[in-house]
């Protein structure tokens, strides 16, 4: 008998499919940094969002209220957004109408003017009073305008005079500081002329004829 057989040499086989040879690559730790942060300030992001969205909505509920608060002072009244900003001016300005302790300048030409209250026509038509006369120098007109986008403000023309005389002011002391300065002067033998201008309907004949009723 010949000699054993000589079994052939071990093969080895990499096998990707088994269990063994499978190797799970450690974790990159570097990378999951920047997808924590991008994580982080989408986050962030939305809080932000969520925070403008409240605040809009509270500052949208708080200028209703105070639309609607603005509205029940004049109801019904078509101009009541202009109405409210007249009255924002004139809370912030100082009043000090002319009054009879006040001095008399002596000038050799004075210019007055003096404000007509709304009459009850006006009043009826539920119409703005647009004029203000908050000193004995002073008469502020407002002028409500409109922006091309339709937004409503207020443009106030100031104009300075010799004596301003507001709604509240009798024809005594308008009688005081225009025409009895101008009675003295002819007296004592000088010349005088008082005149009294303005559109119709302004007051003009109301203030001659009441002063002269008073005076004469």
């Amino acid at each position: 008998m010949g000699p054993p057989p000589v079994p052939p040499p071990p093969v080895a086989v990499n096998n990707h499919n088994s269990a063994q040879n499978q190797i799970v690559p450690p974790q990159n730790q570097q990378g999951t940094v920047p997808a924590l942060r991008r994580r982080s300030n989408v986050v962030k992001e939305v809080e932000r969002l969520k925070k403008n969205r409240e605040e809009r909505r509270a500052r949208q509920a708080e200028q209703k209220a105070e639309k609607q608060e603005l509205m029940n002072l004049d109801p019904g009244n078509p101009n009541w957004e202009f109405l409210a900003m007249i009255r924002e001016y004139r809370a912030s300005l100082d009043f000090k109408p002319l009054c009879e302790n006040d001095v008399l300048d002596d000038r050799q030409i004075l210019v007055c003017v003096r404000k007509r209250p709304l009459n009850k026509k006006e009043l009826i038509r539920k119409e703005v009073d647009v004029v203000t006369v908050p000193n004995r120098e002073l008469a502020i007109i407002h002028e409500p305008k409109l922006k091309v986008d339709l937004t409503k403000f207020l443009e106030n023309q100031i104009f300075r005079f010799d004596c301003a005389f507001d709604e509240t002011a009798n024809n005594e002391l308008v009688y005081r500081f225009t025409a009895q300065p101008l009675l003295q002067t002819i007296f004592d033998g000088g010349m005088a002329t008082c005149f009294a201008y303005g559109q119709t309907g302004s007051g003009k004949t109301h203030n001659m004829r009441e002063i002269g009723r008073a005076h004469v």
